[in-house]
Order: C-alpha cells, then structure tokens, then sequence
C-alpha cells in the first residue's frame, strides 16, 4: 500500500469516529447544571433532620411572618447555593452564611433554633458579598452601625451592632469576633474588655478583615460610636474640640477631679439628655476630654441636685435628676 493510500486512510477513519462521537453526544445532553445551575433554593423544616412543616424558598423573605414561617425553623437544606439566615426580620440581628444543608440548628448555632426571622440568598463565591472572601461589598455592609463576623474576611456568624454596647457579654457574641465591618460615614471604637476597656481600635467607615492582627481576635468585649452625633463629636473622639476640665488634683501618671467642673458647672452622669451614655460611659469621657485614657474610679452624687451640664451634648441639664460625677480618677 502507498504512503499515499495510508493516509487517506487514517483520515477517513479519524472522520468516522469523529462522527460517531459526535452522534453519541448528541443523543446524550449534557447535565443542565453544567451549563445553568437553576435558581437558588432553600428550604427551612420546623423538625430536625428535614422533619415536620416546611417551606421552600428561592428569592430573599426580609420576614417569614409573611410565610407564617417566623422563628420556627429546627433544620434547613440548601438545594442550591448559599444562603444568609438572620435572627431578626430585614437581615438584622446574628447572620450566618450557609453552604451546607443543616438538620439541626440546635447543635450548630443554637441562638438561631428556632429564631430565624428573615433568609436571603447570597453569592459565596464572588469577592464583596456576604460570606465571601471580600465580605460584604457595595451596598451590602451595614447602612448604619457595625457588623461583626465570627470568621475572618467578615465569614461565619454575624451580629449586629446599632448602639453602644457596654458588655458583649449580655449578646452571646463576647470575644467571638474575627472582623467586623463599620456603616460609611460613622467611626466606632471596639475594645477587648467591656464598658470600653483595656486595648481599643478604632474603624472609621472601613472594614478589619483579620482582627488577630491587632491582637483583638476572639477578644472584642465592647463597641461604641465615637463620631459627631453630638454634635461636636464624641469626647477624645474624631472632632472633638478639647475641653477645659477644671477641679483636678494631678498627679505623675493620673489626675483625680472630687467635682470635675466645665465652665464653672458639675457634670452631669450622662453625655446627653433621655438617659444616654451615663456613669462609666461619662466618666470615660471626662477623662478623655481632659486628655487621659480613661477614668478608673467615680462615683455618683445622688443624694443633691446640681446644675449640671451634659459633656456629649453641651448643654445644661434641664430634664431628669440631672446628677453630678463625683471623685473620677484619670487614668493614662
């Protein structure tokens, strides 16, 4: 046979089965899941291990009372993609991002036993979403406050903070956090032990994807806003204008003021008026106010009235006991 021959050959045999393959995939259809993975799909069960009645999701419910399914979830399946499961309805309170079907929420995160109140689908694998690994990108961090994440890169169990919290303790959330991300425009200071002590960072507008760089991870006890919502800002905060506080007697490393004093008037227990931040919260500020770290004895008069003035606010007290701070220790 000619070389030729051969090779016309080869040819026509590498035709045939290019053909026939070509027939075989054709009567086969690919998985549809190869080419459209279909909608994303939930479904909450009000029994373990996908028992009991159930409903079944494929878009975000900001409150499953519409689906008279509130705060009765037991197990969960995840047909498809990942989903963010949140304590409150609108996606407040503690979140957490699942990939995995779930058939007993007690022994995995039992705050949300049965407390599930809003579910939302998410995209777990694209940078900037929620349970991904940017986190929550445009549009999707806290519109006001803070979220803190049990997971580094703002992954795991959320919660949410929209208030100054003295003590995480009373949240189950205390030294839980890896990252946290804060809402635009507002600065907020998060520190390792409650009522704002011992070593704090403050986060303005930004997130902290890693907070164990900052030796904070897994030790986050207390969180509050430190920006202008008073107006001047908040004392020893962004946009503080320092203040003259009067009747100290100071000391190498600390000052001691028995009646601190503004403006020839005592200070009253709260930064501002309705019973906001007040005792540990005000003391902090005095001392911070007159350049110290924080105040590590006071004492409250509450046995006379005083005119006195709200540090936070500046202005008089006119509404309330209005009682003065008494024998604040500063502290560096």
């Amino acid at each position: 046979m000619s070389i030729k021959r051969m090779i016309l050959k080869t040819l026509c045999a590498a035709g045939a089965a290019a053909m026939a393959a070509s027939n075989a995939l054709a009567q086969t259809p690919p998985p549809t899941d190869e080419f459209y993975a279909g909608p994303m799909q939930i479904t909450l069960f009000a029994g373990p291990n996908f028992t009991g009645r159930s409903v079944m999701l494929n878009a975000e419910s900001t409150n499953l009372t519409r689906q008279n399914f509130n705060d009765q979830a037991v197990s969960i399946r995840i047909d498809r993609g990942a989903w963010e499961v949140c304590e409150h309805s609108d996606f407040r309170g503690q979140c957490v991002v699942l990939t995995q079907s779930v058939n007993n929420i007690a022994q995995v995160h039992p705050r949300l036993n049965r407390e599930i109140s809003s579910v939302r689908p998410v995209d777990a694998s694209r940078p900037g979403r929620p349970g991904g690994p940017g986190g929550p990108g445009a549009g999707q961090g806290p519109r006001t406050g803070a979220w803190l994440f049990t997971g580094n890169n703002l992954t795991g169990a959320r919660f949410d903070v929209t208030s100054d919290m003295a003590d995480f303790s009373r949240t189950n959330f205390n030294d839980r956090a890896n990252s946290l991300i804060v809402a635009r425009g507002e600065t907020w200071e998060f520190c390792e032990h409650s009522h704002f002590r011992g070593r704090c960072i403050t986060v303005e507008g930004d997130s902290v994807a890693n907070l164990g760089t900052m030796r904070l991870g897994n030790e986050l006890s207390s969180a509050r806003r430190i920006d202008g919502r008073y107006g001047g800002g908040y004392p020893g905060g962004p946009g503080w204008q320092r203040l003259t506080v009067t009747g100290g007697v100071q000391g190498s490393n600390a000052t001691f003021f028995p009646a601190p004093q503004v403006n020839g008037q005592y200070i009253d227990r709260c930064l501002g008026t309705g019973g906001r931040d007040c005792d540990t919260v005000a003391a902090d500020g005095v001392c911070r106010a007159a350049g110290f770290r924080e105040a590590a004895y006071f004492s409250v008069d509450q046995a006379r009235r005083y005119r006195t003035w709200h540090l936070g606010q500046r202005t008089n007290c006119t509404t309330g006991r209005c009682e003065a701070l008494l024998d604040v220790l500063c502290i560096r």
